[in-house]
C-alpha cells in the first residue's frame, strides 16, 4: 500500500510490493511500499535493488522482474536506480551497466547505441562526438593526419588522399590546388620555374621547353 501500516510483532508479515520496516514507529513493524528502483517479495524480506543495468520508475515493485533493462542509447552503472542515463556523445551503450567508448576513426551522438564509422576524407581520435575533416594540401587516415602532401601532389578539404598534379601544372608541398606552368620556361614538380634557354620556348601550361623548329628561333634576354 502507498501508506505504512503496522501489524503485530508476532505476525509481522508484508505482502510483496512492500517491506518490513522494523525501525519505524518507536521499535514497531510496519509494511512500506516499495521505493523505486527497488523490488520488494513482501513477508519480512527487506527491500532489493535493481541491478546495474536495469530500472524501475514506479514503487510497489514485487518482483525482481518488475525490473526492466535500460532503454537502447541508454545505461545505468548503478543499482537501485529509478531512470537510466542517456548515453553521452563518444560512447554507445546497448541496455547495459556500462557505456563504451568510441575508437578512434568513429563517433557517436547523445544517446547513441553504437559508433559510427567516420565519412571518407573525415578523422577522428578516441571518444569523439563528431569527425573532422582532412585539411586541404595533407593526407589523413580515419584516425587522423598522416602528413603534408609533397611537392607535385594536392589534395583539397574532404579529400583523404594527395593527388598529382595535371601535366603542366605544378604544386609546393602541402597545396591545396596546383597552379599552371607559366610560358617560356619550365617548371619542377614544386613549382619553381627556369626561363628557356635560347632556341628553346614553351607555351603556357607545357611545363618544358622545346627547342625552336627549322627556320625559327628563340632569343634569350
Amino acid at each position: 500500500s502507498s501508506s505504512p501500516s503496522t501489524v503485530a510483532p508476532a505476525l509481522a508479515s508484508c505482502s510483496a510490493g512492500d517491506y518490513l520496516d522494523t525501525l519505524a514507529y518507536g521499535g514497531s513493524f510496519a509494511c512500506i511500499q516499495c521505493p523505486e528502483g527497488y523490488y520488494c517479495l513482501g513477508g519480512r524480506d527487506g527491500y532489493r535493488p535493481c541491478p546495474a543495468g536495469k530500472y524501475y520508475s514506479s514503487p510497489g515493485a514485487d518482483a525482481l522482474s518488475k525490473c526492466v533493462d535500460c532503454p537502447t542509447g541508454q545505461y545505468n552503472p548503478f543499482d537501485g536506480k529509478s531512470a537510466c542515463e542517456p548515453c553521452p556523445g563518444g560512447f554507445a551503450c546497448n541496455s547495459t551497466s556500462t557505456k563504451v567508448i568510441c575508437n578512434a576513426g568513429k563517433f557517436s551522438i547523445v544517446g547513441a547505441d553504437s559508433c559510427s564509422d567516420c565519412p571518407a576524407g573525415a578523422f577522428s581520435s578516441q571518444g569523439a562526438w563528431n569527425c573532422t575533416l582532412c585539411p586541404s594540401g595533407q593526407e589523413c587516415s580515419s584516425s587522423g593526419i598522416i602528413g603534408d602532401c609533397s611537392a607535385g601532389t594536392f589534395s583539397k578539404q574532404g579529400e583523404s588522399t594527395c593527388s598529382n598534379c595535371p601535366s603542366g601544372t605544378a604544386a609546393p608541398a602541402k597545396s591545396e590546388s596546383c597552379v599552371t606552368c607559366p610560358a617560356g620556361g619550365s617548371c619542377t614538380a614544386n613549382g619553381t620555374s627556369t626561363k628557356c634557354d635560347p632556341g628553346y620556348f614553351s607555351n603556357s601550361g607545357d611545363g618544358t621547353c622545346t627547342k625552336c623548329g627549322p627556320g625559327t628561333y628563340q632569343p634569350g634576354t
